[in-house]
C-alpha cells in the first residue's frame, strides 16, 4: 500500500499547481488586439483596463502618439495627433501602442492600433487675377483703384469652397478702409456682367468689408445690392474671421467663421457650423462660377497669398443604411440576377433605344439631344484578391454579345466597359488598381451621349461618363476617373446597340464569376433635357448611405421612368413605379432580404416579380455579416 500512498501524495501537489497557474493566466489575459479610428485633434478616451481587474495596465507608446493612461490606470486619454498634409496626400496616420498587463506572475501584451484620420481638405492656390475690361484701370498689377474689378483666375465648381483667410484681410483689405464708404468687395457678379459704373447691385451675392469708424470695420453679406447680414468688428487691423464662398448646386453660401475652422467643416447645408452664413438661392452665374473682387471709393491690394479653393468637406457619416450584411460570391458560377429583364425595369438599358446621342451642350449636365436616357450606379464591394485566370464581372447588363459592365482583371485592375467583353469590340476605361480584402465604392454615371463607331473617340468617351471612387477614410470622392487621357484602353466601337437583357451582380450569368463580397448596389435614372449631373455631395450619399440619398436628393425632385423621354415632377416613394426609377439592393440589410426571398429592392420590398435579385447557385450562408470601416455604425 505504501507505494500507492506515495503516488497519491505526489500527484495532489501537481494538480493544485496546475489549477493555480490556469487561474493566474486568466487574470493576466492579454489585451485583445484592436484598431480604433479617431479624427485628428479630437479628444480620445479609450478604456484599456476593466475596472474590476486585479492587474496593472501600462502602455508603450512606440510611435509617440502623445496619449497617456489616466491616474486610475483605466483609460487612454489625450488629444489625437494632428495629421500633416491634406487628406488626398496623407489620408491618415497610424500609431502602434502596446498595452501591457502585469501582476505578480508576469505580464502579457496586446496591441492597440490607432488610426488618426486627416480632416484637412486639399487646397488649390490662386494662380492670379485678370482685370475686367471696361472697369477702372488698375493702379499697378497688384493694386485696384476706385471702381477696378478683377476676376480670380480659375473657377469654383459645385462642391467647392473659395476661402479668404484672416491673413489676407489683414494684409490687403483692412488697410484699404480709411474713411466712410470705403468698400472692398468679393463675390459673384450678376449675369451678364455689366459693371459700367461700379455699384453693389452689380453683384448677385457678395461679402463686403466697409469702413465703420477709426477703430472698427463691418462685414456685410449682400444679395443683389441689399444687405442681408451686417456685423461690426471693433478693429481696423484685426480681422477675427475667415470667410468663404461655397457653391452648392444652384446656391451660393456666404460664410464667416471664427469657430471650428473654415477649412474642415462640411457645407452649411450638410450641418457645418459657422459663425455667420447666408444662402443665396438661384444664383445667376452657372457653376463653375468666377470669383470677382473690386474696390469702391478706395484702392486696395490684391495678392494670391491666403486665397485658396478646396473641395468642400463632407460630414462625418451618420448613416441610415445599416451596412451589416453582404453577398459573398465564391468565383465559381454564383451570381445574382434581377428576375425581370427589359427596357421598362432596368435604367441602364436606356429604354432599349438604339439612337446616336449628342454630347451635352454644357459639361456637367445631361444631354439635351431629345432621345437621351441618362443613368447612374453605385456599388460597394470587396474583392477577395484571388488572381483568377480571367476577368471577373462585378455587375453588368447585357444584350446578345454586348454588355455594359464593371469588371476586375487578374491583375486587380478595375475597368468600366461598353461592348463585347470577350473581344476587342468594346469601349473600355481603366478606373483604378485595387487591393484584395479592402472595401471599394465605385460610382458610374452616363450623361446620355451615345456614339457611332467613328465617333466613339477617347475625347468623346471622356465627356460621356462620370466615374468616381469613394475614400472610406475621409468620406469623399475624387475627380472623374473617366476624364483622363490615356486611360481609355479600347475605343472606336459603336454604342448604338439596343440593350434589353438581365441585370447581373457577381458575374455575367455563370461566366466571368466574381470572387468577393458586394454590400450594396444602386441603379437610378437621371433626368434629361440638359439637367445637372449629380453633385459630389450626392455621389457621396449614393455610395455611402443610399437610404439617406433617397430622402435628401430624390424626394420632391424631378425624375424619369427608365423607358421615358419625359421628366416628371415631385418624386415620392409612392410615385407610380418608383421602384423602377430607383433600385437599391442592400444585400441582406433590406427589410425583406433572405436566402428564400432573395435580395429585394428597398424601394418596394414586397416586389418579387420584377426587381428582386434571384440568388443563383448560392447557399444560405452566402448572406454574410460584415463590418465596413467608415460605413458600418
Amino acid at each position: 500500500m505504501k507505494p500507492i500512498s506515495i503516488f497519491l501524495i505526489i500527484s495532489l501537489p501537481l494538480i493544485l499547481v496546475t489549477s493555480c497557474k490556469k487561474t493566474d493566466d486568466s487574470s493576466t489575459s492579454a489585451f485583445s488586439d484592436n484598431t480604433v479610428t479617431v479624427n485628428e485633434l479630437s479628444a480620445v478616451n479609450i478604456q484599456l483596463h476593466p475596472s474590476d481587474a486585479s492587474y496593472v495596465t501600462s502602455i508603450i507608446d512606440t510611435d509617440n502618439s502623445g496619449l497617456t493612461i489616466d491616474v486610475n490606470g483605466i483609460h487612454l486619454n489625450g488629444t489625437a495627433p494632428e495629421v500633416l498634409d491634406d487628406y488626398d496626400n496623407n489620408p491618415s496616420d497610424t500609431y502602434t501602442i502596446s498595452v501591457v498587463r502585469t501582476n505578480s506572475y508576469g505580464s502579457s501584451t496586446g496591441t492597440l492600433t490607432l488610426v488618426v484620420t486627416n480632416l484637412t481638405a486639399p487646397v488649390t492656390a490662386i494662380s492670379g487675377f485678370s482685370h475686367v475690361s471696361g472697369t477702372t484701370a488698375m493702379i499697378d498689377a497688384d493694386t485696384m483703384d476706385d471702381g477696378s474689378v478683377v476676376h480670380l483666375n480659375g473657377t469654383v465648381a459645385d462642391g467647392e469652397r473659395f476661402v479668404v483667410e484672416k491673413a489676407y484681410i489683414e494684409a490687403n483689405i483692412l488697410p484699404s478702409l480709411t474713411e466712410a464708404n470705403d468698400m472692398y468687395i468679393i463675390g459673384l457678379s450678376n449675369q451678364p456682367e455689366t459693371f459700367g459704373t461700379l455699384e453693389l447691385s452689380d453683384f448677385d451675392a457678395a461679402i463686403v468689408w466697409e469702413y465703420e469708424s477709426a477703430t472698427s470695420h463691418t462685414f456685410k453679406f449682400y444679395r443683389d445690392g441689399s444687405v442681408v447680414n451686417n456685423i461690426v468688428i471693433s478693429s481696423l487691423t484685426q480681422a477675427f474671421y475667415d470667410y468663404a464662398i461655397e457653391v452648392d448646386g444652384t446656391s451660393a453660401w456666404l460664410i464667416a467663421c471664427n469657430v471650428n475652422g473654415i477649412m474642415n467643416q462640411p457645407s452649411p447645408s450638410e450641418g457645418g457650423t459657422f459663425s455667420h452664413t447666408y444662402e443665396a438661392t438661384n444664383i445667376e452665374d452657372i457653376e463653375p462660377v468666377k470669383i470677382v473682387m473690386a474696390t469702391l471709393n478706395t484702392s486696395g491690394d490684391i495678392s494670391a497669398t491666403d486665397l485658396t479653393t478646396l473641395t468642400t468637406p463632407t460630414p462625418s457619416p451618420s448613416s441610415t443604411t445599416p451596412w451589416t450584411k453582404a453577398l459573398d460570391f465564391s468565383g465559381s458560377g454564383e451570381y445574382a440576377s434581377m428576375v425581370r429583364s427589359g427596357a421598362y425595369f432596368t435604367p441602364i438599358t436606356m429604354g432599349g433605344a438604339q439612337h446616336e446621342i449628342a454630347l451635352p451642350v454644357t459639361p456637367g449636365y445631361t444631354s439635351s439631344d431629345g432621345n437621351e436616357k441618362p443613368w447612374a450606379t453605385a456599388v460597394v464591394f470587396n474583392a477577395d484578391g484571388v488572381y483568377a485566370s480571367g476577368d471577373q464581372i462585378i455587375w453588368n447588363v447585357d444584350t446578345r454579345n454586348d454588355s455594359i459592365y464593371l469588371k476586375l482583371t487578374p491583375q486587380n485592375l478595375l475597368y468600366f466597359g461598353w461592348g463585347n467583353i470577350g473581344s476587342t469590340a468594346k469601349n473600355e476605361v481603366q478606373i483604378a488598381s485595387i487591393t484584395g480584402g479592402q472595401w471599394n465604392g465605385i460610382y458610374i454615371a452616363h450623361n446620355g451621349a451615345r456614339f457611332s463607331a467613328a465617333n466613339a473617340t477617347e475625347a468623346n468617351l471622356r465627356q460621356a461618363f462620370d466615374i468616381r471612387k469613394y475614400d472610406f477614410t475621409n468620406g469623399v470622392v475624387g475627380s472623374n476617373l473617366a476624364d483622363r487621357a490615356g486611360y481609355w484602353t479600347s475605343v472606336g466601337n459603336s454604342m448604338t446597340q439596343s440593350f434589353g437583357g438581365y441585370f447581373h451582380i457577381g458575374g455575367k450569368g455563370t461566366n466571368y464569376s466574381f470572387s468577393g463580397k458586394v454590400a450594396s448596389m444602386v441603379v437610378t435614372t437621371l433626368t434629361r433635357q440638359g439637367s445637372a449631373m449629380p453633385s459630389n455631395n450626392e455621389i457621396v450619399a449614393m455610395i455611402s448611405d443610399p437610404n439617406s440619398w433617397v430622402a435628401d436628393y430624390r424626394i420632391d425632385n424631378e425624375y424619369r421612368l427608365p423607358n421615358s423621354d419625359t421628366n416628371q415632377s415631385n418624386f415620392q416613394t409612392t410615385s407610380q413605379d418608383a421602384f423602377v426609377v430607383n433600385q437599391i439592393w442592400l444585400m441582406g440589410d433590406g427589410g425583406s432580404d433572405s436566402y428564400t426571398n432573395g435580395i429585394r429592392n428597398n424601394f418596394l420590398p414586397t416586389d418579387s416579380a420584377f426587381t428582386k435579385l434571384q440568388l443563383n447557385s448560392m447557399v444560405s450562408n452566402d448572406i454574410e455579416n460584415v463590418n465596413i470601416s467608415g460605413l458600418s455604425n
